[in-house]
């Protein structure tokens, strides 16, 4: 196993496991999923515009898409008959569609496509380097997923008591004088800047699971945030970890073995839970 692998899906799992602790709270996980697939559009667009793919360029694009995606899902939610699922497929469906149409026609010379954009490969992560003059100072990818570690723990200590009123009980924020529109927007924002740094390296499939199901899993046995943080970031390591071992064992992808057993974690504890509470429901009788 090449370490520079490890220590890409090691970050990127731990940054994910904390950015993605308010859209569990909040009970909204599939904003993920919207997001995930809805920058895609945002990125071709900027390359038709410019006539090349850059960093900033792509950075640019996906931010552009991922605000109007997240004003779109919250007007749609604010019709009466139309609940927060269906908003989020809505819009998702078209956003992802319209995506693929352009990588198929007018953009088709674009390095992207949509086996990129689903599964990724994080097997490539040695391959690209960063090179400071002569000097090789190891793949990109570690050092991407290191600064979402540390993106991620900026915006959690700074911003993470106001997003966790918000996530909790919108209107009890609202009565505090906190505004949760501005606050949603801001973490879309910031999800949005996640999902477009990461998911070349991993593809959308494993980012949405480093984005919800450690947490999910975590949520069913914690108490309260610390515990739920600390199982969280836990959880993600050791399926991540198990995930990467057992893809080099078996010489399969390693994306989808590590999704893969963060699933069965999920339905291990999942287990666990259903048990425990008919546990109860018996000592109660």
């Amino acid at each position: 196993m090449d370490i520079e692998i490890f220590f890409t899906a090691i970050f990127l799992s731990v940054a994910a496991s904390i950015s993605g602790i308010y859209m569990v709270l909040s009970q909204k996980s599939m904003y993920g999923d919207a997001l995930s697939h809805s920058l895609l559009p945002g990125i071709v667009l900027v390359f038709l515009i410019t006539g090349e793919r850059s960093f900033f360029g792509s950075l640019i694009g996906a931010l552009f898409t991922g605000v109007l995606v997240s004003v779109l899902i919250r007007r749609l939610e604010g019709i009466k008959g139309i609940y927060s699922d269906a908003a989020i497929g809505g819009v998702f469906v078209v956003f992802f569609a319209l995506g693929i149409l352009l990588i198929s026609g007018p953009a088709e010379g674009v390095d992207l496509d949509q086996d990129c954009v689903l599964f990724g490969e994080i097997a490539f992560v040695p391959i690209d380097r960063w090179t400071i003059g002569d000097y090789d100072v190891g793949a990109r990818g570690v050092w991407i997923s290191l600064f979402l570690v540390l993106l991620a723990l900026t915006f959690h200590l700074v911003m993470g008591r106001v997003m966790k009123f918000v996530s909790f009980n919108s209107e009890f924020a609202r009565s505090r004088g906190v505004n949760p529109e501005i606050w949603n927007m801001i973490y879309h924002i910031f999800i949005s800047i996640f999902i477009v740094l990461s998911f070349e390296l991993v593809g959308v499939i494993l980012i949405l699971s480093f984005l919800v199901t450690p947490i999910a899993a975590s949520w069913l046995v914690s108490g309260n945030m610390k515990r739920l943080i600390f199982l969280s970031l836990t959880l993600a390591a050791a399926s991540t970890s198990t995930g990467l071992v057992a893809a080099d064992a078996l010489d399969v992808s390693i994306s989808g073995t590590i999704a893969f057993m963060q699933g069965v974690t999920f339905f291990v504890f999942l287990s666990y839970y259903s048990l425990a509470k008919k546990r109860s429901i018996r000592r109660l009788h």
